[in-house]
């Protein structure tokens, strides 16, 4: 979490800190506060007042972490140090949670508006065709729109033809070498259309992907002429892919399968 959205955060979020401030001074605290993990205070309850010593402190966790330190001033004759610790834990873990819930908020936030741009350039493709661009070039944006809806490494186009030497695109070529493709083609070629595979790495996994891929999503497409297209993603950001992953896999297919045909009539025409 960088330094701009924590205090963003947790400027929206000072009425919590305040009650949990305002509990303390009852208590006999002189303050209480809040900083970076550079020492930089980022709030102070009351907001002015005499510089005080920290009596206890506690850290505050995003994830594994840590953002920031909270600190409770004052004399510790007023309340028993082994419960003010305690206290002051819980009061920590009690931010970190808001920190952690506004933190996976604002990042789904992002990634829903990202998902939409790369959804309208994908939409925008297949309804232009992009006719003067190369099939080669078509491709190639294709794959760099999965990768980023699919937030996946590795992204890949083959158009193939029993008689025909395969067209590939991907976002990672050097992940692709010869006997990768080899391996993936031979999945292909005995599949159906509109088959599709779903390959992850796991202890339990009896159905694991090429090495050396963590994870492979991958789609068979018929086409005319005995062509069809294999569109796929491999290894994935965070984890596996899941449930909602497949979804949109198969939103982004139709466009792009449409969007190749159109560029192929064009050229045949």
């Amino acid at each position: 979490m960088d330094q701009i959205l924590l205090e963003s955060i947790l400027d929206t979020h000072q009425s919590v800190f305040s009650a949990l401030a305002d509990a303390w001074l009852d208590q006999g605290a002189t303050a209480l506060y809040l900083t970076d993990t550079n020492g930089k205070v980022l709030l102070r309850w009351p907001p002015f007042g005499p510089e005080t010593t920290a009596s206890f402190s506690e850290t505050i966790t995003v994830g594994h972490q840590s953002v920031a330190k909270l600190y409770v001033g004052g004399t510790a004759s007023s309340y028993r140090e082994k419960y003010a610790q305690l206290r002051l834990r819980t009061d920590a873990q009690l931010l970190s949670s808001v920190l952690q819930m506004e933190y996976e908020l604002q990042r789904m936030t992002a990634d829903i508006i990202e998902q939409q741009d790369q959804l309208m350039a994908l939409h925008q493709l297949a309804q232009t065709g992009q006719v003067q661009s190369e099939l080669r070039d078509i491709m190639r944006r294709l794959t760099q729109i999965m990768a980023k809806l699919l937030k996946t490494n590795c992204t890949f186009i083959a158009l193939l033809h029993p008689s025909h030497p395969p067209l590939y695109e991907a976002t990672s070529p050097h992940a692709w070498p010869a006997a990768l493709w080899t391996e993936v083609i031979a999945l292909a070629v005995t599949g159906a259309h509109d088959q599709q595979w779903l390959l992850q790495q796991c202890e339990s996994s009896c159905n694991p992907p090429p090495a050396p891929l963590q994870n492979l999503l991958m789609k068979r497409s018929n086409l005319q002429q005995e062509r069809y297209l294999l569109l796929g993603a491999a290894n994935k950001h965070e984890g596996q892919f899941q449930a909602p992953d497949l979804k949109l896999f198969n939103t982004i297919v139709g466009p792009a399968v449409a969007t190749i045909e159109n560029a192929l009539l064009h050229k045949e025409m």
